[in-house]
């Protein structure tokens, strides 16, 4: 189980927390890919500057973002867009572009009166809070964000802010009409895919024509072989042939011989 702090204080340790959520959690959402997140990240860091800027606010301000923490079965963009969130608000305040680095909390739904409601009406600080994070469900409750946008009404100085279904920018740029650069990214993908197309229709031609050649290489050798083998034998055969016919003249010859002599030594003895 991934123990997440209820209250964290952004940069290494929230990088740190992120990166070990990417390891373990096989739910891993990169939220920053999504086309609702940059417009909304955009959003809370313009308010965060425009707050900083008030003179009301410099005589004795602060200002917390919160996120309400959602159950792990429902709320998988709501937990990555929570680390992803104070990530980002840290790399801005480092580069300059953010003007006031905020503090931050992780809170229950139950404690959002408590810690947000009784937090920001506590007298002697122009207190603002921004809540950045929030579930569309937790358990059977699908009502999450309408409650606590309705719990908040009643303090100017809390800004809902979080993400929702319903926002502008979920309908607007996750159905936006495909710009030049987009079209421009498609037909590059495209060409790239019919060039790797052809290119691997071509290897495969090549390796089909190499591979019959050399088919064709290897019934030719075989043959070559075969014949050789064939006249091998057939010279064989006829040598063997040969010498039996040899052998067998050498024999007669030989029989001959003797067959003569037995008679011209019977003729004398006759003769005596």
């Amino acid at each position: 189980q991934i123990h997440i702090p209820m209250m964290t204080g952004m940069g290494a340790t929230a990088q740190a927390q992120c990166v070990t959520l990417r390891k373990q959690d096989e739910d891993w959402m990169d939220v920053r890919g999504k086309a609702w997140y940059r417009p909304y990240y955009a959003t809370i860091e313009k308010i965060i500057n425009n707050i900083n800027a008030k003179i009301s606010f410099h005589a004795g301000g602060e200002l917390k973002i919160f996120g309400i923490e959602g159950c792990t079965k429902f709320s998988k963009s709501t937990k990555y867009e929570w680390f992803a969130l104070l990530q980002d608000l840290d790399a801005a305040a480092n580069n300059g572009s953010l003007s006031l680095r905020p503090t931050s909390a992780r809170i229950k739904l139950k404690e959002l009166d408590e810690l947000v409601g009784e937090w920001v009406s506590r007298k002697g600080k122009n207190r603002h809070a921004i809540i950045a994070s929030c579930p569309s469900q937790i358990g059977n409750d699908t009502t999450i964000m309408e409650k606590v946008t309705d719990a908040m009404t009643k303090y100017d100085n809390v800004h809902i802010l979080f993400a929702t279904q319903r926002d502008g920018v979920s309908t607007l740029y996750e159905k936006a009409p495909v710009t030049e650069v987009d079209q421009r990214i498609k037909q590059v993908k495209e060409q790239a895919m019919a060039e790797a197309k052809d290119a691997i229709e071509r290897m495969q031609k090549e390796t089909d024509r190499k591979v019959k050649e050399a088919r064709e290489e290897a019934d030719r050798r075989i043959k070559e072989v075969q014949e050789e083998a064939n006249r091998k034998v057939k010279e064989a055969r006829e040598e063997a042939d040969r010498r039996i016919d040899e052998v067998q003249e050498e024999a007669n010859v030989i029989k001959r011989e003797a067959v003569t002599k037995y008679a011209q030594n019977n003729h004398r003895k006759i003769s005596i």
